[in-house]
């Protein structure tokens, strides 16, 4: 079953190319069936709550040349983290850490990080037991292009208008807190700072 196999790779971690693997290695010497791929990627287009836009847009590469580059991201953070709000919720996951985040506030990281060929802007609910781990890092902005500060601006400056509205919205009587979180290079060029 489809979402047997979707559970499985989510709950190990697997990228596409490991779940073939494994379901080759379930298929062939335990006869355990296993949807297709395709099945499982249907699936899992069925499930996004939000659509996700993907589309082509100039940005610098490597060499600092403009290139039609790929970009694939929610347009809609603000209702993406309240989903994801809502699951925690009802999942009982939310917590305080014993009044280090008040009884009153829902703390929202967002940040980004560059790896292998691709950027990737996620956001992280603070108020989780590992709000740093990977099952509680849910990307919303990717593309194929280094993070330098142009192209950060051509891809995130819609969503900064977005998270100073969800700054101080209040859900379930808790006041959301936005920060953002990265690394030094990262922060600077967000900022618009020119670093050390």
């Amino acid at each position: 079953e489809a979402g047997i196999a979707l559970t499985i790779k989510a709950d190990l971690q697997l990228p596409w190319f490991k779940l073939r693997k494994l379901r080759r290695y379930m298929r062939e010497d335990f006869g355990v069936p296993f949807e297709s791929e395709q099945t499982m990627r249907k699936q899992l287009g069925e499930e996004l709550p939000f659509p996700l836009l993907a589309q082509e847009v100039p940005l610098i590469d490597k060499n600092g040349e403009v290139v039609l580059s790929p970009v694939v991201k929610f347009e809609n953070i603000i209702a993406v983290i309240l989903h994801f709000l809502e699951l925690h919720e009802a999942a009982g996951t939310l917590v305080w850490r014993g009044g280090v985040i008040p009884q009153d506030e829902i703390w929202v990281k967002v940040g980004g990080d560059h790896g292998g060929h691709s950027f990737k802007f996620c956001f992280q609910i603070a108020n989780t037991d590992h709000p740093n781990s990977l099952a509680n890092t849910v990307p919303f902005l990717v593309f194929g292009a280094k993070d330098s500060a142009a192209n950060l601006e051509a891809t995130f400056e819609p969503f900064r208008a977005q998270l100073t509205e969800l700054e101080g919205t209040v859900w379930r009587g808790k006041t959301i807190r936005t920060t953002l979180f990265g690394d030094y290079e990262f922060l600077t060029k967000c900022y618009g700072l020119s670093g050390a």
